[in-house]
């Protein structure tokens, strides 16, 4: 569990209400899977959030700049499922799967995202490991928040070693 309380702030490029957000999850075992949940919500007071991103800049689907209102974010509800397969002892599968949606001040529709994942863990010793994975996300293509820059970088792959000290 999480929680945190911001105070306001502004400076050049940013202008930030007092908000808050907070989270809480978990995860239990049972045999060979391992599975988990987490639910969040940010709140913004009632200034919102003033992302230079959504103000003025060009719109990355369209190629337009955005001229509409505001775009303050009020609120963001998100949440997230997922589960971990012991396939060997030295190897391990993960999917998961989350959600979340943007609120806004203004009379903007709701903003919903969604987010898949498959990943593959090979322990080479207690404290290092190998992995890769891949993930999708989706969201309309009419979305203010744009949360990657186009189609292109709504799809990844990773590779990687990871050791922990």
């Amino acid at each position: 569990a999480a929680y945190q309380r911001n105070k306001g702030q502004s400076n050049e490029n940013n202008s930030f209400d007092a908000g808050s957000e907070w989270a809480l999850g978990g995860k239990y075992k049972i045999g060979i899977v391992t599975l988990g949940a987490q639910y969040g919500e940010i709140k913004n007071g009632e200034d919102g959030i003033a992302n230079p991103n959504l103000n003025g800049v060009t719109n990355f689907t369209t190629g337009a700049a955005d001229t509409g209102s505001s775009a303050l974010i009020e609120k963001r509800k998100q949440w997230t499922v997922g589960a971990m397969f012991d396939i060997t002892a030295k190897d391990r599968i993960s999917v998961n799967y989350a959600r979340g949606k943007n609120e806004f001040f203004d009379n903007r529709s709701d903003e919903k995202q969604s987010i898949w994942g498959v990943s593959y863990f090979h322990d080479l010793s207690k404290r290092t490991n190998l992995y890769a994975g891949y993930g999708d996300m989706s969201q309309s293509s009419d979305n203010t928040v744009k949360y990657g820059i186009d189609s292109a970088y709504e799809k990844a792959f990773q590779v990687g070693l990871r050791h922990r000290f």
